[in-house]
């Protein structure tokens, strides 16, 4: 937007808005669960209404009413393309695109949700990655390995870790704070944990080297 003027996007009834884009989208998100709050004394949790909300005129667009479940600022594609979050009563990543809305982790058929939950409430997802340049791809976490989930029609989902079978959990390590989205191209570092031998590691994306922080 390059008109020099302030304009508020939240308000009482969408009181928390995540910015896209480092602030410069055009497209923000708002969530909301007015009117739903005296649920979390006994649930621990409310239903949210997602919104995607025009920067440049401040008109709101309703994309999914009462989710249970969650949706966090890393979960909207940096340049505000996607607005994604995780459904807990499904189990799945959704995506809405600006038009319709899309089950992203169908095809997975392990979990994407705490394995080892043990409370009497939905299982926390493990979460994501991070986005590929362009907000081209996804990828998501289940317990062990990373999923690469691509948003061209040509793309195939793939598990890039391969972990489960060796019972080993890999997790992207971010060594640049200023990094604004996963470039396949560069070297890049995985945290591992084997639960076989109870140690932890570093592995290079790039040479596959493991180097072990304890045994």
């Amino acid at each position: 937007m390059d008109k020099q003027e302030l304009k508020q996007l939240a308000s009482v009834e969408i009181p928390t808005v995540f910015q896209t884009n480092e602030g410069d989208g055009d497209q923000f998100v708002g969530i909301t669960d007015l009117g739903r709050r005296v649920e979390m004394q006994w649930t621990g949790n409310t239903q949210k209404d997602i919104y995607a909300i025009n920067v440049n005129d401040g008109s709101k667009r309703l994309v999914k009413k009462d989710l249970t479940g969650v949706i966090m600022p890393q979960f909207i594609s940096p340049t505000g393309k996607y607005i994604m979050w995780y459904d807990s009563k499904a189990r799945n990543y959704f995506a809405w695109d600006g038009t319709t809305t899309r089950n992203l982790t169908e095809k997975i058929k392990y979990p994407l949700w705490n394995e080892e939950n043990d409370m009497p409430d939905d299982p926390r997802p493990y979460g994501i990655a991070g986005w590929y340049k362009n907000d081209s791809m996804l990828f998501v976490y289940d317990k062990y390995d990373i999923w690469r989930i691509g948003f061209n029609p040509y793309d195939n989902l793939e598990n890039t870790t391969k972990g489960r079978e060796k019972k080993i959990s890999y997790r992207y390590l971010r060594v640049d704070p200023d990094e604004k989205f996963i470039d396949l191209w560069t070297s890049k570092w995985l945290k591992g944990v084997d639960e076989k031998i109870k140690a932890k590691f570093l592995v290079s994306g790039v040479c596959q080297q493991m180097v072990y922080l304890d045994r």
